[in-house]
């Protein structure tokens, strides 16, 4: 099979980017597929562009807010090659308020060509697509859900595992990885800090992420609160080796975001035997329940009640710690996910829906 990938692909653009990354390796090592990713900032001749794509049987598009989108999707229309749009929480409620009037319009535009001729939409969960049917209540017509999955390392022992972990008992670590941005929910977060040093309560926040306009904001805000010695800014890193020690050297990790999709670094944190801090807005379903971490608010008074009941309770960090590695080897393995995600393509191209994901 022959498929591309259009979106963003640079490291620094976020999860789209490593969801096309993973799924490239996997179909070319284990299925022998040709996959090509093709960066919506690549600059391309209509003529170019048209000879590229027509050698391929599926078009899989991770990036909506392009011309170059639309002119990709009429492209592959005029051809018969059939494409699929994944979404990445984009038409989320939270989302959507960002340029609302642009975005509208820019559905409105090109409806016929994202909504209408599409052959499939793919969602990362129930949640995502929930919100996705207040603009358009046909999705439901050519969706499939499957979650985004991550490479497990299954030759490693959870005892070996959980004999590194750097669980202090006098200093909540607290571990960001990511995109800095509005969305996250870091402004709460440090305003947790910042209540955090007034009572006396030991915490710290270490930000993990590429350079951007409100990494700068955050910093002015530590600065003015004085929380240097609370909250590190540290650069951004992409390798999992790296991401390892970051893992080892922390507690929970913590995503309080205001809207996501399938956070993969959550994933990867949890594969790692590191618990979650997370809100609601995230959709990781039964955090509680399944006991692999904690939800949160974004109330800096209500997260640091929280922060302190998880110290108060840290009897139970080994039991959270062995339940994240359980979790993630059970729901995300990458392999498990890209075979049912291939399923779903050979679907489109042939024209019935035999995979059981299909809404």
């Amino acid at each position: 099979m022959k498929i591309l990938f259009f979106g963003n692909s640079s490291k620094e653009s976020g999860g789209p980017a490593q969801v096309m990354k993973i799924l490239n390796k996997v179909l070319e090592n284990k299925y022998n597929d040709e996959v090509e990713i093709l960066d919506v900032n690549t600059h391309i001749t209509n003529k170019n562009l048209k000879i590229k794509i027509s050698k391929f049987d599926l078009i899989h598009i991770h990036e909506l807010w392009s011309i170059k989108t639309i002119k990709l999707t009429h492209f592959a229309e005029k051809l018969g090659i059939p494409y699929l749009f994944t979404f990445h929480g984009v038409l989320n409620n939270w989302s959507l308020k960002k340029n609302k009037f642009l975005k509208k319009v820019f559905l409105q535009i090109f409806k016929k060509q994202i909504l209408l001729k599409s052959s499939a939409f793919h969602f990362l969960n129930k949640l995502e697509l929930l919100e996705a049917n207040e603009i358009y209540q046909k999705f439901n017509k050519k969706s499939f859900i499957l979650q985004n999955g991550i490479e497990l390392n299954k030759n490693v022992k959870l005892k070996e595992i959980l004999n590194t972990s750097n669980h202090k008992k006098e200093t909540l670590n607290l571990l960001f990885l990511g995109r800095i941005h509005s969305k996250k929910g870091l402004i709460p977060l440090i305003n947790t800090i910042k209540l955090a040093k007034k009572e006396k309560f030991k915490v710290n926040l270490n930000i993990v992420g590429p350079k951007s306009a409100h990494c700068y904001y955050l910093k002015t805000m530590v600065e003015k609160y004085e929380l240097d010695n609370q909250v590190k800014f540290l650069p951004a890193i992409y390798e999992m080796p790296e991401k390892k020690i970051l893992f080892n050297q922390n507690d929970y990790f913590i995503l309080p975001s205001y809207d996501e999709a399938d956070s993969v670094a959550v994933k990867e944190a949890l594969a790692n035997n590191l618990p979650i801090i997370v809100s609601k807005e995230c959709k990781i379903q039964d955090v509680e329940k399944k006991e692999i971490g904690y939800l949160i608010s974004h109330n800096p008074k209500d997260i640091l009640k929280k922060l302190i009941m998880i110290k108060n309770n840290s009897n139970l960090y080994t039991s959270l710690q062995q339940n994240s590695s359980e979790y993630a080897n059970k729901n995300f393995d990458i392999l498990k996910i890209t075979e049912a995600y291939r399923n779903n393509l050979i679907d489109i191209i042939s024209g019935v829906k035999y995979s059981d994901n299909w809404i």
